[in-house]
C-alpha cells in the first residue's frame, strides 16, 4: 500500500472511531435525561408537578449521568413566575380536598401547609393538618401528613408559621367531626373547636397540639366556645396578636404567646390573613365567596376595602363552587419572584353545601405588584 493509500485509510478508521464515541456520548447523555426524568417523577409525587419534568430541564440538572447537589428542588432563580404551568399547585378528587393554604419561606424553600381530608375506602372521611416544599414553585415535594388521624380532632386550617427564636410556631384548629363519612351530607365541626399551635426547630419535627388560651387564662377550654382559623402576627413593638373566627374575626393579644387578652373584633369572613406592608395593615378574609380585604394602622380598627378577589373563578370549574382561603406571603424581596404571592383554594364544580367540601378542592397560585391586580399562570 503507498503513503496516501494508508493515509487515507488512518483517516477512515479515525472517523469511524470519532463517529462511535459520539454515538456513545450521545448514548450516555440520553440515558442521563431519562434517569433524571424518573428521579424527577419519584421525587415530586403527584399533584400537578409530574409532567412538568422534562428533558431540557434534567440535562441542565445531570452531569456525566450523576445528580448536581442542587437537583433536587430548581431554585427559582432559574425562571421566575413565568414557568408556573398551572395555577393549582394541590389538585383534588372526589376522594381528596386540600384546603386552606398557609405558607412559610426561609432559606430558599417555600413550606406550604394546608387542610388535606381524605376519604378513605369505607367511606370515613378524617382531616389532617399536611405540608408540601418547593424551591421553585413549580417541583413539590409529596404532601406529608403533621398530625395525627382523630376524627375527635380533627386538626386542620393552618393559619400561619410565625419565629419566635429559634423555634417555628405553627398555629391551626381542631375540627371536631366524629363519625364523619361521605353519605351526601355535608357536615361542620361541633362546638369543641378550638385552637392550637405546635413547635418546630426544623419545619420537619413537630410538638405535640396546645391550645392557644386566646380568651385568657380564667376562661376554660369549655367555656370558649366554637372558634377555628387562627392567625398570629407580632406587631412593631413586639406584642402577638391572634386573630380567629368568632363573631366575625375576633382579636386577642399577647406578650409572651401563653397569656392572652381579649382585645376586639371586626366584621370579617374566615381564613384570617394579615400583612404589614409600606406601613399599614392589610387583612385578607374569605366571605361566602371570594377574598376581602381590610386596612388598618392599629390592628384595632379595620376599614373595609372595596371589591373581591376571584381572579379566573369564571373559567375555573374546579373552582366555580367557591373561591376562598387567600394567605399572601410578601415575596417582593424573594429572588426571581418580586411580587406578593397569592395561596388560595377553590373547590367545585359543585358548591360546599351541595358536596364539594371534603372532596375536590384545589390549592392555587396567584401573584401581584400592588395587593390589587392579580395574575396567575395562564392568564391573559
Amino acid at each position: 500500500m503507498n503513503f496516501w493509500g494508508m493515509r487515507n485509510g488512518r483517516i477512515l478508521a479515525a472517523m469511524s472511531s470519532r463517529r462511535s464515541l459520539l454515538y456513545k456520548l450521545h448514548r450516555v447523555v440520553t440515558f442521563s435525561c431519562l434517569v433524571g426524568v424518573l428521579t424527577s417523577l419519584a421525587a415530586y409525587g403527584e399533584g400537578v408537578t409530574r409532567a412538568e419534568s422534562n428533558i431540557p430541564w434534567c440535562c441542565d440538572i445531570y452531569t456525566n449521568g450523576k445528580l448536581r447537589k442542587d437537583a433536587s428542588l430548581k431554585k427559582v432563580e432559574a425562571h421566575g413566575l413565568s414557568c408556573i404551568p398551572d395555577v393549582r399547585i394541590l389538585k383534588g378528587d372526589d376522594r381528596t380536598a386540600y384546603r386552606d393554604p398557609a405558607v412559610w419561606y426561609e432559606n430558599g424553600t417555600f413550606h406550604l401547609f394546608f387542610t388535606l381530608v381524605e376519604t378513605e375506602s369505607d367511606k370515613s372521611v378524617f382531616s389532617y393538618v399536611a405540608m408540601v416544599e418547593s424551591q421553585d414553585l413549580v417541583h413539590w415535594t409529596t404532601p406529608r401528613k403533621l398530625t395525627l388521624r382523630d376524627g375527635m380532632k380533627d386538626y386542620s386550617s393552618p393559619g400561619n408559621v410565625v419565629a419566635d427564636g429559634a423555634d417555628r410556631i405553627l398555629c391551626f384548629q381542631s375540627y371536631p367531626r366524629p363519625g364523619n363519612r361521605d353519605d351526601g351530607v355535608v357536615r361542620y365541626a361541633n362546638q369543641t373547636a378550638r385552637l392550637f399551635t405546635m413547635r418546630s426547630r426544623d419545619l420537619r419535627s413537630w410538638s405535640a397540639p396546645r391550645l392557644i388560651k386566646v380568651k385568657g387564662p380564667a376562661v376554660t377550654e369549655q367555656d370558649m366556645g366554637r372558634m377555628i382559623d387562627p392567625y398570629l402576627l407580632r406587631d412593631r413593638q413586639g406584642s402577638w396578636w391572634c386573630f380567629y373566627k368568632q363573631r366575625g374575626a375576633s382579636i386577642a393579644r399577647s406578650d409572651d404567646l401563653e397569656n392572652w387578652t381579649p382585645v376586639g373584633r371586626t366584621d370579617a369572613g374566615e381564613n384570617v390573613c394579615v400583612l404589614e406592608t409600606d406601613g399599614r395593615y392589610v387583612m385578607f378574609h374569605s366571605p361566602r365567596n371570594g377574598i376581602g380585604r381590610k386596612t388598618s394602622t392599629d390592628l384595632l380598627h379595620w376599614t373595609d376595602e372595596p371589591g373581591l378577589i376571584t381572579l379566573g373563578q369564571k373559567e375555573w370549574s374546579w373552582a366555580a363552587g367557591r373561591l376562598t382561603a387567600g394567605a399572601v406571603l410578601d415575596g417582593r424581596k424573594i429572588p426571581g419572584v418580586g411580587k406578593y404571592l397569592l395561596f388560595f383554594h377553590g373547590s367545585g364544580p359543585r358548591r360546599e353545601s351541595e358536596g364539594d367540601f371534603d372532596r375536590n378542592a384545589s390549592i392555587g397560585l396567584a401573584w401581584s405588584d400592588d395587593l390589587e391586580n392579580w395574575s396567575w399562570p395562564g392568564c391573559r
